[in-house]
């Protein structure tokens, strides 16, 4: 069993999941990783796509390519020239919290896939996605509260859930949620401002090919299964759950009462509560048609959300866990 991560954002995607990291990642008592989401639980950790970040963000503090190179693999290097550096003694713990970070995710893989190389095996960057024990030691130890957001835990299956909540026992989570309909529009919104073939976003035809090539649209709107999954085996002191119009409206209250979940000072935020480091992203408007055909295919899973929405305002969330499940 492993106390580290303190907690974990499961989500949903474009329920406000950037908000939630931007306020948590610069709270002073607070540690996330400067990659946002992990995926270790679903889809395993991206090695790649991680090495690529470690080494922007040391050029960003070396501000050279080949140094930023030695510093990957040098800790020392590290520590004598960026946390050496006129900085705060908390930017070097941070900053020394990061390159361990990086280090432990990048240097376990490579030795891994050497040592399975030298076998005549093939290397696997998924090797060892697991792992609890590696995943664990992402998280520095000696910082106050440390955790993760990745919204597509949110959908994870109940034998998965049971195996995180044995092997992490203390761990919180932290559950967004929003109108199935209203995320999903969202989503489309995203798919949209992906697209590069020269189309036109706010055309119905490339709005309905959109949502039909995208079958992620629907299935993470989907809140049904929340039930069966995250409510039944999660108590209330281990799961808190937000919703997006609460946000929208009301982002302080929601921040104060996320910083009474984890035990954290909420006037120790680093940014105004109505911060959105995605407010500038271009928005379409969704084609009536569209809307309509959406809020026809999620119906049940309004009914669902609005049950969810309901009893949890008003106390009637009641979740005792199935402790004697394993």
């Amino acid at each position: 069993m492993f106390e580290q991560p303190r907690f974990i954002g499961i989500g949903q995607m474009k329920a406000a999941t950037g908000w939630l990291y931007s306020h948590l990642s610069t709270h002073p008592d607070v540690w996330m990783p400067i990659k946002k989401e992990l995926h270790f639980f679903n889809s395993g950790f991206h090695f790649g796509s991680t090495r690529r970040m470690f080494r922007a963000f040391l050029m960003e503090q070396a501000e050279d390519t080949l140094f930023a190179d030695e510093l990957i693999s040098s800790s020392r290097l590290w520590r004598n020239q960026i946390c050496g550096q006129d900085q705060t003694e908390a930017l070097k713990d941070r900053l020394q919290c990061d390159f361990h970070f990086f280090s432990r995710a990048l240097l376990s893989a490579e030795a891994m896939n050497l040592e399975h190389s030298s076998r005549g095996k093939t290397p696997d960057s998924r090797l060892v996605q697991r792992d609890f024990a590696w995943y664990s030691s992402l998280f520095p130890e000696d910082w106050g509260l440390t955790g993760e957001i990745t919204p597509a835990y949110a959908t994870l299956e109940r034998g998965d859930l049971l195996r995180i909540r044995r092997t992490f026992p203390s761990t919180k989570f932290i559950l967004n949620l929003r109108n199935p309909v209203s995320r999903a529009m969202s989503h489309l919104n995203h798919m949209l401002r992906s697209k590069d073939d020269g189309a036109d976003p706010a055309d119905k035809a490339v709005q309905m090919r959109t949502l039909d090539t995208t079958p992620d649209i629907i299935r993470k709107s989907r809140v049904t299964g929340l039930r069966t999954t995250w409510f039944d085996l999660f108590t209330e002191d281990r799961l808190l759950v937000n919703f997006f119009d609460d946000i929208v409206a009301h982002p302080d209250t929601v921040l104060t009462k996320v910083a009474g979940f984890l035990g954290i000072a909420p006037d120790r935020f680093q940014q105004p509560a109505d911060h959105n480091p995605k407010s500038q992203y271009q928005k379409f408007d969704i084609h009536p048609e569209v809307k309509t055909r959406l809020e026809e295919i999620l119906h049940k899973e309004v009914v669902e959300f609005d049950t969810i929405r309901n009893s949890t305002r008003y106390g009637r969330w009641r979740r005792r866990g199935r402790t004697n499940e394993t």
